[in-house]
């Protein structure tokens, strides 16, 4: 039986008060705030946990799009370190609403501890020019007894 695995965004505070209530269709709250401002430049930024999950398995993160352009890009995601891989489908394109819900689902392909580096960008130019649209998720394996 492996560990289960426990991913926590790095140097996550909790939850604003006023954050939105925004759920995906499974029911999750969101765990990564992606804002897109007016000039489609995108950021993120981690506002709750992801949930546990066993070593090498599955994880879903939820999204909560804030698209201040209301443009209708298409949002994207990259892994951009070892030890993880996106495994769902590529986004939908926004709708042009002001507040969205996406998910994505990462396959952690180690059983170690992995910092887990994700980018998103809705197209050429759009990332954020002080380094915002990245973030990391820190993967690491917990014993079976708490």
């Amino acid at each position: 039986m492996t560990s289960p695995l426990r991913v926590r965004a790095l140097g996550m505070m909790a939850a604003s008060v006023g954050s939105l209530a925004l759920a995906s269709a499974s029911g999750m709250p969101p765990v990564l705030r992606v804002t897109i401002n007016p000039e489609a430049r995108v950021s993120v930024e981690a506002v709750g946990p992801v949930p546990t999950v066993r070593c090498g398995g599955r994880v879903s993160v939820t999204l909560e799009v804030i698209n201040e352009s209301l443009g209708t890009q298409s949002l994207q995601v990259q892994v951009l370190s070892d030890g993880a891989r996106v495994a769902s489908p590529p986004l939908a394109p926004l709708t042009g609403a002001e507040r969205e819900s996406r998910e994505i689902v990462l396959l952690l392909e180690s059983a170690h501890p992995v910092d887990i580096t994700l980018e998103f960008d809705a197209g050429p130019g759009t990332d954020d020019l002080g380094g915002r649209s990245r973030t990391h998720l820190y993967a690491a394996c917990m014993s079976g007894t708490a």
